[in-house]
């Protein structure tokens, strides 16, 4: 129980599909790419969440590992509220203390425009 609602009445409507790697704009991919400093060599799509937008393992070509997520304006996104949602999901992470047993945050960034 959750505010005296069943869990899944709570949470109804929130789920979404994920876009597919492959369906991120290519200008958006190689931004992704320029910022983690290394070529992507792999890329797994994670297909469900609580928003349309991207979340994606990449694997680089230098060894490392990480996870990507992106969203597009919430007009084209079809999530109102999203971007605020992504914003938000990064400031937190961004100031979990070091002995949290939680990914750490490499970067945020907000890409204007195509």
């Amino acid at each position: 129980m959750s505010d005296g609602l069943p869990i899944d009445a709570t949470i109804a409507g929130v789920g979404g599909t994920r876009i597919e790697w492959t369906a991120v704009p290519e200008s958006v991919r190689r931004s992704i790419q320029e910022r983690m400093g290394a070529p992507i060599s792999d890329a797994a799509s994670q297909a469900f969440g609580f928003s349309p937008g991207l979340a994606a393992r990449l694997r680089l070509a230098d060894g490392r590992r990480v996870f990507v997520k992106a969203i597009a304006p919430d007009g084209e996104s079809g999530a109102p509220g999203g971007q605020d949602a992504y914003r938000r999901e990064a400031r937190i992470t961004a100031a979990l203390p070091d002995d949290v047993a939680a990914p750490r945050l490499i970067d945020s960034w907000e890409r204007q425009g195509g």
